[in-house]
């Protein structure tokens, strides 16, 4: 697998490379742990304009001794398409934008505007070895068909973007920096890649612990 500096030494020429760090948020939890709807510390949770809602999941161990969690393939195969029939998707308009904030204007006026981020939900996470609740998510919009990583401000961010599954064909990446000064509870997120018939990974650096990457959606 290749190293974090040596697939963004490749993305040369190719990569959007949007190095954005949004605003900090208290970290997201898992949903049975979320306060009420209409609770403000609940909306501060989800500060990438998700719902917050969250498909049913399994965890595991992988051959390299990372725990990740994995949404259920019936379950958003499900949801994708339903979202798919309903809408084109952005595509290669969303890749470099913050989900957050990045406004999309189909017909029918404001009413039928949207960010990507309020329909996001975690496809997948994986947490630092040694049994850490520390993760990085693979956020993924149905409705836009685009993702992006989110995770603690302590660790630089990145998405990277495959044509394949398996096979390494690298497409390019966006990234977000760290900030050790803030409390490590807090949370950032890289911009948008285009997830239109491509695959994502999201991934966690930090220059002593190394990097920790999602599987690939």
């Amino acid at each position: 697998m290749a190293t974090w500096r040596g697939r963004r030494a490749a993305a040369a020429g190719v990569a959007i490379v949007a190095a954005l760090v949004c605003a900090v948020a208290p970290q997201d939890a898992f949903a049975a742990q979320r306060p009420a709807a209409g609770d403000a510390a609940g909306r501060a949770r989800e500060a990438d304009a998700s719902s917050g809602w969250t498909l049913p999941s399994r965890t595991y161990t992988r051959a390299d001794g990372v725990r990740v969690r994995e949404a259920d393939p019936a379950a958003l195969k499900a949801l994708v398409s339903a979202a798919a029939a309903a809408n084109p998707g952005c595509g290669y308009e969303c890749e470099g934008q913050d989900p957050s904030s990045y406004w999309l204007h189909p017909a029918g006026g404001p009413s039928n505007w949207y960010r990507c981020g309020d329909d996001a939900t975690t496809v997948r996470e994986a947490y630092l070895p040694g049994g850490s609740s520390t993760k990085v998510e693979l956020r993924y919009s149905p409705r836009c068909r685009t993702a992006w990583t989110r995770g603690t401000t302590f660790f630089y961010l990145a998405t990277y973007s495959y044509t394949s599954r398996t096979t390494p064909n690298y497409r390019t990446y966006t990234d977000s920096g760290r900030n050790p000064n803030v409390p490590s509870t807090n949370i950032h997120w890289t911009a948008m890649v285009n997830d239109a018939g491509l695959y994502a990974s999201a991934c966690m650096y930090q220059d002593d612990l190394g990097e920790n990457c999602t599987s690939r959606y």
